[in-house]
């Protein structure tokens, strides 16, 4: 069963506020994002969580399960896989499709720039099952959103279509944008130009991926 992502605490809150929950909550959280730099989720402890949330064991487990509960909870906040931040793609009407698929690789570049920490680290949690089937749940429903884009996109004559289905597709593209990013943020600082430079070849590739129609070979759709 997949870990929710909500802590216990806030499972079973009312619409009245604890405001010393609630602070207890983002000490736990901020406690494992100090911990997450300089060590891997697999060698944190929640005895570590707890002592850097200045809580006791028993205490933390009021409001969290487990150590991946908590690390679930740090994913969800990034938003990481969220289909609502790719409004280009919801679009029915079709744009530039070089933009579309750049606006693909900038969000995820972007995220990846504002949570290094949690994603390099969920990224490198393989042996975590927990973390892993949270992960692969919330690329799920960004796969099937990309997927449906492609369909569209197809059927407007702006990608060809080929053998492999949209959602190979989608999942194809996906792993290669996670993986570029992770090798380019995991281990030092990175420049500005540095980013915007594999964003660039990651958007030409992704393209060449999904099979853009050429500007010459589309359709006429004046009237």
């Amino acid at each position: 069963m997949p870990l929710e992502r909500s802590s216990r605490r806030s499972s079973r809150a009312t619409a009245a506020p604890f405001e010393r929950g609630d602070r207890r909550e983002r000490a736990i959280l901020a406690s494992l994002t100090g911990l997450l730099v300089n060590a891997s989720l697999r060698s944190i402890s929640i005895g570590d969580i707890a002592k850097g949330a200045g809580i006791s064991r028993p205490s933390l487990y009021f409001y969290f399960d487990s150590k991946a509960q908590i690390f679930c909870a740090l994913l969800a906040r990034t938003r990481y896989h969220c289909p609502d931040d790719f409004p280009l793609l919801a679009s029915v009407e079709a744009s530039a499709i070089t933009a579309e698929v750049r606006s693909i690789v900038d969000q995820t570049v972007r995220s990846w720039q504002e949570n290094t920490v949690v994603l390099r680290r969920g990224f490198e949690a393989a042996e975590d099952l927990d973390v892993q089937r949270q992960w692969q749940q919330t690329m799920s429903g960004l796969i099937g959103f990309i997927a449906e884009w492609i369909d569209r996109r197809r059927s407007a004559g702006l990608l060809v279509t080929t053998e492999e289905t949209s959602a190979e597709l989608a999942e194809s593209l996906i792993w290669l944008i996670e993986k570029s990013c992770y090798r380019l943020f995991a281990s030092r600082a990175t420049t500005q130009a540095e980013q915007d430079r594999r964003a660039a070849v990651l958007a030409g590739v992704g393209l060449r991926i999904l099979g853009e129609t050429p500007a010459h070979v589309l359709p006429d759709r004046r009237p």
